[in-house]
């Protein structure tokens, strides 16, 4: 949450201000700040492609590779994977039964 309430190193700060505190604490530090500014802006960068401009605009500029989707698919819930086609090699369903009991 943005504007919710957090302590870092006894200093209470806002949600959105972390970033920018850990950055100010790497620079007190003696650190280089640079790698963590870049990953600010790529953030940035990243939510505003993704989110603001299919929003605003009504173009998608970032897509989701197809076979993240196809890997990915298998796993979300509600969802049903790819079906194969038929004769494809592949044996019984994975998981349950419990220690051996047979499935109903």
């Amino acid at each position: 949450e943005p504007y919710a309430m957090l302590n870092f190193f006894s200093f209470t700060i806002k949600g959105y201000q972390f970033p920018f505190a850990l950055c100010f604490f790497q620079l007190l530090m003696g650190g280089n700040i640079w790698m963590d500014l870049l990953g600010l802006v790529s953030g940035h960068l990243y939510y505003f492609l993704k989110e603001v401009v299919p929003a605003e605009y009504g173009r998608e500029l970032i897509h989701t590779p197809h076979f993240l989707v196809v890997l990915m698919s298998k796993y979300q819930s509600g969802g049903a994977a790819p079906s194969r086609p038929a004769g494809a090699a592949g044996g019984a369903p994975v998981g349950g039964g419990g220690g051996g009991a047979p499935r109903p």
